[in-house]
């Protein structure tokens, strides 16, 4: 048999042409969406062409987001579509709630007005919205999927006398739209904290003051930093927005999308209470930006980024001498109660996938309880050494910002199987359905449960042991004494 040292002739050339072919794939402009908005009044009139598209591709209908947060509609908002191309305008036929077909022809452009009137307060923390003082752009319910994962070059228009919070470009370029949305107002009151780290925005009169939450975001941004050993990829934004004046006291709606942070929310009349209740919604929103925000991970795993966002938010409060441990007790208290009065159970892993028909309450308590579970299993196996912020430092630094994409379930599980003494939580509450057995958790941290006659109440031991006193100080049980002493 002969073997040739060099490619013959047929081949060589056959290369050839191949590389020429791939040199000017590289060198073709990549296709992108470009979308002007033009926002007047309560409507947005938008218009959007596929650039680099060759005559008669592939694009043949829109699809519009109809389901956010668990409500829906929002694509029948939506009317006046019309598809083009070089040569010809048409209408665009509605084919289902959320999808229009431009027919036989492929487009190139496209133009639709979508109303923008408030959909109601579920929604205004959610979804893109207008009123006569400010309103909510977000990318993704705004513009429409045409079938290709096309990165948006945007253009917007707002109404005389409105700016975006934090001097963001009316052109802007959105690689991701699920991750985008945009606060507008006429005069939000702004300010940057935490060396630089983060950015925010007061639009509205509120019982606590301007400074005061700038100094909450700062403080608790510090908390997490330091929980999690860095920061998420991008500048934090924050914004604190008054509901309308009909919500009722007390009402609120939050979202964290990217590195973005909306509260909507109706103000209390104590200023103390008004206070705390920011603090509250600022711990469990921001907790979001370092998980699942930063996580390069998928799948519906939202018992593990909203319970435990839960319980690092009790956690954190306690810390930061915003609640007392007795309020941490009482919160878990109630989430025992919640969680054993459901008669058929399903998993975390299933709650989390369904979660939205029915299964929000499961998913945040009995979440949270799983995460005080594991808190106290690792303090009492290393002696108070290790807790769950351990294993949240470990998720991050395996899952964060650069690392390969990853199933959230299976990951998260992964990290909390490397601790033997969590494998029965994860069996029993995560993977499993069982209601939950803390007695020996709870003894082992120096807790006791009695009930009231109702409700199910924890408090301290009176006489705790030595291991019992590490652990109930590592929860927190001496921090309001020491805050104390201190002051």
């Amino acid at each position: 048999m002969k073997f040739m040292s060099k490619p013959s002739k047929p081949i060589f050339l056959a290369l050839m042409v191949f590389v020429e072919i791939l040199q000017f794939l590289n060198n073709s402009p990549a296709q992108s969406l470009e979308i002007k908005v033009k926002i007047e009044g309560s409507e947005a009139k938008v218009s959007g062409r596929i650039v680099d598209a060759p005559e008669g591709t592939g694009f043949r209908d829109l699809e519009f987001t109809d389901s956010v947060a668990g409500q829906s509609g929002y694509a029948l908002r939506v009317s006046a579509l019309k598809f083009s191309n070089s040569e010809e305008i048409w209408d665009g036929v509605r084919v289902a709630r959320d999808r229009y077909r431009s027919g036989e022809n492929g487009f190139v452009s496209f133009e639709y007005v979508m109303d923008l009137r408030p959909p109601g307060l579920a929604s205004m923390a959610h979804a893109s919205w207008i009123d006569g003082e400010r309103g909510v752009l977000a990318a993704a319910d705004l513009f429409p999927n045409v079938g290709a994962n096309l990165p948006v070059n945007a253009n917007f228009e707002l109404p005389a006398g409105w700016k975006f919070a934090f001097g963001i470009p009316k052109k802007i370029r959105i690689n991701d739209p699920q991750r985008e949305f945009y606060f507008i107002s006429k005069n939000p009151r702004e300010s940057e904290v935490a060396g630089g780290v983060a950015n925010v925005a007061v639009d509205g009169e509120f019982k606590f003051t301007d400074a005061d939450a700038a100094k909450m975001v700062a403080e608790i941004i510090g908390q997490y930093r330091s929980v999690f050993g860095g920061k998420p990829r991008d500048k934090i934004s924050v914004i604190v927005a008054k509901f309308p004046d009909d919500a009722r006291e007390g009402r609120f709606e939050a979202e964290t999308r990217g590195s973005t942070v909306l509260i909507m929310s109706a103000d209390l009349t104590n200023a103390s209470q008004s206070a705390q209740r920011l603090h509250a919604q600022l711990r469990h929103e921001l907790f979001h930006l370092w998980v699942p925000n930063a996580l390069e991970l998928d799948g519906a795993y939202d018992w593990f980024y909203e319970g435990f966002a839960l319980y690092q938010s009790l956690r954190t409060a306690v810390a930061l001498n915003r609640i007392r441990f007795d309020d941490f007790l009482g919160t878990l208290g109630r989430a025992y109660d919640a969680d054993s009065k459901i008669v058929t159970r399903h998993s975390l892993i299933d709650a989390s996938r369904d979660r939205w028909s029915g299964f929000n309450t499961r998913v945040y308590a009995r979440g949270m309880l799983v995460g005080f579970l594991i808190d106290v299993e690792m303090l009492a196996r290393s002696k108070g050494k290790r807790s769950v912020s351990d294993l949240l430092r470990a998720i991050w630094k395996e899952h964060g910002p650069g690392s390969k994409r990853a199933d959230g379930n299976e990951a998260v599980i992964a990290a909390i199987d490397k601790y033997p003494e969590l494998k029965p939580i994860v069996l029993s509450y995560i993977r499993g359905s069982a209601p939950i057995e803390w007695r020996t958790a709870l003894a082992a941290a120096g807790i006791e449960a009695v009930s009231d006659g109702s409700n199910t109440v924890l408090r301290a031991t009176a006489a705790p042991t030595k291991s019992q006193k590490v652990l109930l100080d590592k929860l927190g049980y001496n921090n309001w004494r020491n805050f104390l002493k201190k002051s």
